[in-house]
């Protein structure tokens, strides 16, 4: 997972960037921060410890209209320029039996971005090429190291920020490559643009579902070991 927001809502346990820590006896994380050389990097890791199935664990940006903030990503598969890559069906499947009704959960595809969809304008554009309901920027590399190494593979993703929603500049601004948060840099930007204010807010209520959406599945996961 990319960020340690991210990862509190396995563990409320500091991990330091690109490494892992056993949370249970059949769960073992890794903070990858962001993108596609860190994700591979924490991949080989967790390959290195043994694991059975590589999760990709996190937020995504909508792409689709029809995705709210907080919805619930369990997509069949994964779609990197012009290949496809299939999650693990038979954990897909178990996961979903267990989650409640009232959790908003989507199945289609999502794809990897190379770059933050900062705007509406790129997610409107990806949406239109590629057909997928989000996108983030770690899942893509996941699934191809996995498929590489012959390791199953599933996302778990959950909706921060939807189609309709550009990111503040201050945001952008504040995120670093390790997955850590500039705080100086966000405020410094903040007050240049004291008009994103609203922008902030509604992107921090939208992230604050996600993570609760993410709080419920990590407790199914936990509750399973």
């Amino acid at each position: 997972m990319p960020l340690p927001q991210e990862m509190k809502t396995l563990t409320g346990e500091k991990i330091q960037p690109a490494h892992c820590m056993q949370i249970t006896a059949d769960i073992t994380v890794c903070q990858s921060g962001v993108g596609r050389e860190n994700t591979q990097r924490a991949a080989q890791l967790l390959i290195s410890k043994d694991v059975e199935v590589l999760i990709s664990w996190g937020s995504a940006a909508g792409l689709s209209p029809e995705v709210a903030g907080g919805d619930l990503l369990i997509p069949r598969s994964v779609k990197v320029n012009d290949k496809t890559y299939h999650t693990h069906s038979s954990f897909n499947n178990e996961l979903l039996k267990q989650i409640s009704p009232g959790v908003p959960v989507r199945q289609g595809p999502i794809c990897e971005s190379e770059n933050l969809l900062v705007s509406v304008e790129s997610k409107k554009q990806l949406f239109e090429c590629s057909q997928c309901l989000a996108a983030d920027m770690e899942s893509g590399a996941l699934a191809e190291l996995a498929s590489k190494k012959n390791i199953p593979f599933s996302v778990i993703r959950a909706v921060s920020d939807p189609a309709n929603m550009k990111l503040p500049k201050a945001v952008v601004a504040g995120m670093g490559q390790d997955g850590k948060f500039k705080l100086a840099s966000f405020l410094k930007m903040a007050l240049i643009l004291p008009w994103e204010w609203w922008s902030i807010i509604k992107l921090a209520w939208n992230f604050k579902k996600a993570q609760k959406t993410l709080n419920i599945v990590a407790k199914i996961l936990k509750a399973k070991t």
